[in-house]
């Protein structure tokens, strides 16, 4: 399971095109958002950023620096005595860690997955060659494992919380008040959770745990190709998408949860375009037709674009490092444009 981007197929050129890109990123400040959705999502964008700069022998010591003060921040076992927000408390009807600042739904065990993902991919890849630091977020940060990934029932925690074993793949809602049973948007943040929990395990050091998370991650990205991003559609005729927005229990359907634009939908299906993602670039001649259903004759200068691009260059990278220029100025809140030129690049 790779933390970060693997760049050492870029030619001189392209190295120090992303390399100009990484020094501006990282001395530019970003927002540290306190809530557990885009608080987790932030630093796995840091951390990405941070990974790449350092494979470029771009200076990040201080973005480093303040990075890490925001993980341990969070993990501090009794911060939600001291402050509202970064923090997380233990759910005793629940069962489970939910952050005192939820988002999405998360006191309601919404999501846990997605954002608790975030927060384990990043800690994983900045701890890999810290062993200091995993074992300073190891109070709190290993109880986010256990939330969403705990191998067995306890008193303390359910077992696999959201992963249906005979599914093959998560459900999102935590009590899925809905007649057509228990659904999944984000199958790609699905993925990334397993991959994220991969990483803390081999951070932490515990082979039996990895073993797991690399179970639920071959599993999960099998069933997010096979139910959402290119389904057999064989046998429904009257369907005319080529991916699916939310897959339920008893449905499926070409929708997401907060917008009808048909990028939105591919959107939801590859953030956040991780390391760890690579079968999105499974089948690349099915690629291009679904990035056009996605963006039209548009093009990708618009909101959902960047996602868009990026699974585009998975099929037609040339065609990709030509529309870079389009999609800087509308960059998701998870991307740096040092990311998004490094993705793209190294297709």
């Amino acid at each position: 399971m790779a933390a970060t981007l693997d760049l050492s197929g870029l030619n001189d050129t392209d190295r120090r095109r992303v390399a100009d890109v990484a020094a501006r990123d990282v001395a530019a400040t970003r927002p540290a958002p306190t809530d557990t959705y885009f608080g987790g999502k932030a630093l796995h964008r840091e951390a990405q950023l941070i990974g790449i700069a350092d494979a470029l022998g771009v200076d990040a010591t201080q973005r480093r620096a303040q990075v890490t003060s925001e993980f341990e921040a969070w993990a501090q076992p009794d911060a939600a005595t001291r402050r509202g927000t970064r923090c997380f408390v233990y759910d005793d009807a629940a069962r489970g860690i939910v952050g005192l600042e939820p988002s999405f739904g998360s006191e309601l065990f919404n999501d846990h997955h997605f954002h608790y993902g975030y927060f384990l991919h990043a800690a994983g890849t900045l701890a890999l060659g810290d062993a200091g630091l995993a074992v300073r977020l190891a109070p709190v940060f290993d109880l986010l494992a256990a939330d969403i990934a705990m191998p067995s029932g306890t008193d303390v925690f359910p077992g696999l919380r959201g992963f249906d074993v005979y599914a093959g793949h998560s459900w999102a809602s935590g009590t899925a008040p809905f007649a057509d049973g228990n659904n999944q948007e984000s199958s790609s943040e699905a993925v990334n959770a397993w991959a994220g929990l991969t990483l803390w395990a081999r951070a932490r050091g515990d082979a039996a745990l990895e073993a797991q998370a690399q179970w639920m991650h071959a599993l999960e990205a099998q069933a997010a190709l096979a139910y959402w991003l290119q389904p057999d559609l064989t046998d429904f005729a009257g369907y005319r998408h080529r991916i699916v927005g939310i897959g339920w229990g008893a449905k499926r359907d070409y929708a997401t949860w907060f917008s009808p634009d048909p990028a939105a939908l591919l959107m939801i299906q590859v953030i956040p375009a991780g390391p760890g993602l690579t079968y999105l670039a499974h089948a690349p001649e099915q690629i291009a037709a679904t990035v056009a259903e996605a963006v039209g004759e548009g093009g990708f200068a618009r909101t959902y674009g960047d996602y868009c691009l990026m699974y585009a260059a998975l099929a037609d990278r040339a065609k990709a490092i030509a529309a870079l220029p389009q999609v800087v100025g509308h960059l998701d809140d998870g991307l740096t444009e040092t990311y998004l030129t490094a993705f793209v690049l190294s297709r």
